[in-house]
C-alpha cells in the first residue's frame, strides 16, 4: 500500500505535465470539441497554468498527507485519504476553472451544476464503502452453521465444511479477483499460489487465522477484530467430530 500511495500521488502530479498548448486540442476534454473560433476565445495558456499548478499541489499534498497518515495511523486511513483527495480536489477545480471557459461556454453553469453533484455523490459513496469495509465481520455460531456477518459475509453449514484449522499466516496472495483491500483489511475473492481462489474475511492482521476448507466452494480465511480464532476453530472442530 505504501508503493500505491507514492505512485498514485506522483501520477496525479505528473498529469499536470501531460497537457500542453500544442496537444491540448487532442487531449483536453471539452477543448478538443470546440471549434477553431471558440479555441481562440479561450485563455488556454492561463487555463493550462492553472491545470498544471492544481495537479502539482494535489499530487504533493496527497503524497505528504498520505505518508503522514500511513506512518501515524496505518495504511487503511492512508488509502482512504488518497482515494478521496482527487474527487474532492476536482470538485474545487471544476468550480474555479470556470473563469477560463466561461467566455466560450455559455452553458458552463449547467455543466457545473451537473458535474459537482455527481462528484460529491461519488465522494460520499467512496467514503461509505470504506467505512462499510472497515466494519468487523463477526462470527456467529449456531447448531448447524457458522455465520460471518458484514461485507462479503456468508453462512457456512457445518455439513459443508471439510476441514478447519488454525493457520499461522495467510496464503500468498497473487491477485485480487474482486473485493475490498486497504492494507490490513482484505475482504472478497482473492487468488493465491497454494489454493487457487480463496475467500478472505480478514479484519485484522494476526498470527492466527481460521482456515475453513469447504466441500463445494472456495476455502475461507477469517480473522476478527475481537474474535478468539483458536476457540472458534475448537468449537467448529467439535461440531464436525460430532457429525
Amino acid at each position: 500500500m505504501l508503493i500505491f500511495i507514492v505512485l498514485f500521488s506522483l501520477f496525479m502530479a505528473g498529469v499536470g505535465f501531460i497537457v500542453t498548448p500544442s496537444n491540448a486540442r487532442y487531449l483536453l476534454s471539452g477543448y478538443n470539441t470546440m471549434t477553431d473560433e471558440e479555441r481562440k476565445s479561450m485563455d488556454i495558456q492561463g487555463y493550462l497554468r492553472f491545470f498544471k499548478k492544481f495537479h502539482l499541489v494535489l499530487g504533493a499534498s496527497m503524497l505528504l498527507i498520505g505518508l503522514m497518515i500511513y506512518f501515524i495511523k496505518g495504511p487503511d486511513l492512508a488509502v482512504l485519504s488518497v482515494a478521496v483527495a482527487p474527487i474532492a480536489g476536482y470538485i474545487w477545480f471544476i468550480i474555479k476553472s470556470g473563469k477560463y471557459e466561461r467566455p466560450v461556454k455559455k452553458n458552463r453553469k449547467l455543466a457545473v451544476w451537473f458535474a459537482v453533484p455527481v462528484l460529491a455523490a461519488t465522494l460520499g459513496l467512496v467514503i461509505f464503502l470504506f467505512f462499510r469495509g472497515w466494519q468487523d465481520n463477526e462470527a456467529v455460531l449456531s447448531e448447524n452453521s457458522i455465520s460471518l456477518t458484514g461485507m462479503y459475509g456468508m453462512e457456512i453449514a457445518i455439513d459443508d465444511i471439510d476441514t478447519v484449522y488454525l493457520a499461522d499466516k495467510l496464503p500468498k496472495i497473487t491477485l485480487r479477483v474482486h473485493g475490498f483491500a486497504t492494507g490490513t483489511i482484505l475482504k472478497g475473492k482473492f487468488r493465491c499460489a497454494e489454493h487457487g481462489n480463496v475467500t478472505l474475511l480478514v479484519n485484522e492482521r494476526k498470527s492466527a487465522y481460521v482456515a475453513i476448507f469447504r466441500k463445494k466452494d472456495t476455502p475461507v480465511f477469517y480473522s476478527g477484530k475481537n474474535a478468539d480464532e483458536a476457540a472458534l476453530v475448537t468449537v467448529i472442530d467439535q461440531k464436525l467430530r460430532s457429525k
